[in-house]
């Protein structure tokens, strides 16, 4: 499952390094660019996740949290390391930012033949849209915000990927209730996956 898992990851990441080379052709001017410019980010996002899943792969012993940090903490003992990390994990919350907002906006409908759809499908689509892109944007962004605390702090135990994030969000006030509303949010994400597949506009 972890290989297919990361195969799956790497074929996003060359899909969307190819959307940022020549796709987004219905999109005209700063919009294209701008669109362009998040299939780069995403590309970035999902390098990261294959190569976490062969690390996991290749080292059962350890897990991605571990990895993370000690690959943080090589960074940061490096020059100019600390400004590397911190504008990473801003990068990162920024994108969780931007998913949040796109998934507010129903952004995703410019790209689904919603006029195929019947009602009830097109309201269950947009529902699951809304979901499951706030849900991936709040996992981003608190990824993003430990990696930049950790940067600020010096301590890499505070970037521990995206399990710890939400590791994080547990121990909050509330937090496993809203742990449970970002895992169902998730788990929307990949229904609307599952949609967008048959709907979505070549």
């Amino acid at each position: 499952l972890v290989v297919v898992t990361g195969v799956g990851l790497l074929a996003m990441a060359i899909w969307q390094a190819l959307e940022a080379a020549t796709g987004h052709r219905a999109e005209r001017g700063r919009q294209r660019t701008w669109e362009r410019l998040a299939s780069l980010g995403r590309t970035l996002v999902y390098l990261y996740f294959a190569w976490t899943a062969f690390k996991v792969f290749s080292d059962a012993t350890s897990n991605s949290a571990d990895q993370q940090e000690a690959l943080t903490g090589r960074i940061m003992e490096s020059t100019g390391g600390r400004w590397l990390v911190g504008l990473a994990g801003l990068v990162l919350a920024a994108i969780g930012v931007g998913l949040v907002v796109y998934g507010l906006l129903k952004r995703f409908e410019k790209h689904l033949r919603t006029g195929e759809m019947s009602a009830r499908t097109r309201t269950f689509t947009r529902r699951l849209g809304v979901a499951g892109y706030t849900a991936k944007g709040v996992a981003y962004a608190i990824s993003g915000l430990l990696v930049i605390v950790a940067a600020v702090n010096y301590d890499p135990e505070k970037a521990r990927g995206l399990d710890a994030a939400l590791h994080t969000l547990r121990e909050q006030s509330y937090g496993s209730l809203l742990l449970t509303l970002v895992a169902l949010g998730i788990a929307a994400f990949g229904l609307f996956c599952f949609l967008q597949s048959r709907y979505r506009r070549v």
